[in-house]
């Protein structure tokens, strides 16, 4: 039976990982990824843990997912998914490890403003449309810090950022002004 929704009122914490999608497989040295064919939303009211990672890939037909709650993961990966148009994780505070958001061909704005840090990389790229990036309470990233890959992306907004652990790159950004990312390396 293939699902279209996922809604999981009472789901409070998970100690270990939770994934909608699926991990890209080596067929005929290709990489593929099955993911959900017919998922196309996801509820999480009252989520607030995922001790492992939380992960949304592979997704073709989700438009939107929904963790309003959510104030710690392990890892955040939010991939390919190419009609997601939308996510709330605006309680998100801490990422344990990596924080990964790519290769999204519908969304336009990404803001986690609860985010204060985390604790392995950070990478946003290839999110076709993308206009807007807002992480305002993000304090620290500890190893790299990557936007990268986005035609439309005109607006960052990283106002209290302060450390990073190793690499910085912002490139690959045509319509980004300047003083925006002059502004960050301060």
């Amino acid at each position: 039976t293939d699902f279209t929704n996922i809604e999981l009122p009472l789901l409070e914490k998970v100690k270990g990982s939770l994934v909608f999608g699926s991990y890209w497989d080596k067929v005929a040295d290709k990489m593929v990824g099955a993911g959900n064919p017919s998922l196309e939303s996801i509820s999480l009211p009252e989520l607030k843990e995922v001790t492992g990672d939380f992960s949304v890939y592979n997704n073709p037909l989700v438009t939107v997912f929904s963790a309003p709650e959510l104030v710690f993961a392990g890892e955040f990966w939010v991939e390919n998914n190419a009609l997601l148009e939308s996510f709330d994780a605006g309680k998100l505070e801490n990422v344990k490890g990596d924080l990964g958001i790519w290769d999204n061909a519908s969304i336009a704005e990404i803001e986690l403003s609860s985010l204060a840090g985390v604790d392995g990389f950070l990478w946003v790229r290839r999110n076709t449309l993308l206009e807007k990036l807002s992480m305002d309470s993000l304090l620290s990233v500890g190893i790299d810090f990557k936007i990268t890959s986005h035609d439309t992306l005109n607006t960052i907004e990283f106002s209290e950022l302060g450390k990073i652990g190793k690499d910085f790159y912002v490139r690959k950004n045509s319509k980004l002004p300047t003083s925006m990312v002059e502004a960050l390396k301060d």
